[in-house]
């Protein structure tokens, strides 16, 4: 049987069943009941924060899921992880990471190795409320919205989330992973899409339970963590 439990990462999932009685009503309150989609997360999905930072070529926004990969120097130190460098810090980008591709992911933010950042601050979870080809509304997270690169009329090749609100954005790239971009490709976002951000709420996260070891999206922009004692309950197709 499928589960969110076993289920992949990644993927977005329709419910099957999910437990009877108060468990059913305390779950479909979150909108987690038969017939109702949702995308399961990784855990560094939500582990690390989006970091905004100054660069030589302006302000960029970075998700976690890229961020983890970054080591920086700090004046004469030895290298370490971006994310244990100290608030505002002004950092050298020392490595990208040991893959490829999220280097390849990082350039096409405009971040390279041996790069000066100022580190502005980490950014709270923040939901984006997209129209996507004039004709769908979702929501996707600040960290994901960062991933997208595109033009308007006025501006080219930049970061969706520094779209001015109901100007058509383009879409020209997508910096992310396989997972990340087949959640897109779900939301019929795609290099083409044509996309227009509405607004911008504070995310909203719901821990079901005490252990957090399973992360879901729900197509309301709300988070969810819980158990994999819970997730096993809840059948998806």
């Amino acid at each position: 049987m499928l589960n969110l439990k076993n289920a992949e990462s990644g993927y977005c999932y329709r419910i099957k069943n999910t437990p009877q009685g108060e468990s059913a009503q305390k779950l479909a309150a979150l909108g987690l009941y038969k017939g109702s989609a949702v995308t399961k997360l990784d855990l560094d999905d939500v582990k690390y924060s989006t970091v905004k930072v100054d660069t030589k070529n302006g302000v960029r926004v970075i998700s976690g899921q890229l961020a983890k990969h970054i080591t920086v120097r700090a004046g004469s130190g030895s290298p370490k992880p971006f994310y244990d460098a100290a608030p505002s810090a002004t950092v050298i980008t020392y490595s990208l990471g040991k893959c490829e591709k999220n280097a390849k992911r990082l350039a096409m933010l405009g971040i390279k190795p041996r790069m000066k950042l100022k580190i502005i601050k980490s950014l709270p979870p923040m939901e984006y409320v997209v129209n996507v080809n004039h004709k769908n509304r979702v929501r996707i997270s600040e960290a994901v919205a960062a991933m997208i690169i595109g033009d308007t009329v006025n501006r080219k090749n930049f970061q969706f989330t520094f779209s001015p609100k109901g100007v058509e954005f383009k879409v020209s790239g997508i910096a992310a992973g396989k997972k990340i971009a087949t959640f897109l490709n779900n939301a019929d976002i795609n290099i083409g899409s044509v996309l227009s951000m509405e607004g911008i709420e504070s995310g909203k996260r719901v821990d079901l339970d005490a252990e957090q070891e399973i992360v879901l999206h729900t197509f309301e922009g709300v988070v969810i963590t819980m158990s994999e004692k819970t997730a096993s309950l809840i059948e998806v197709e």
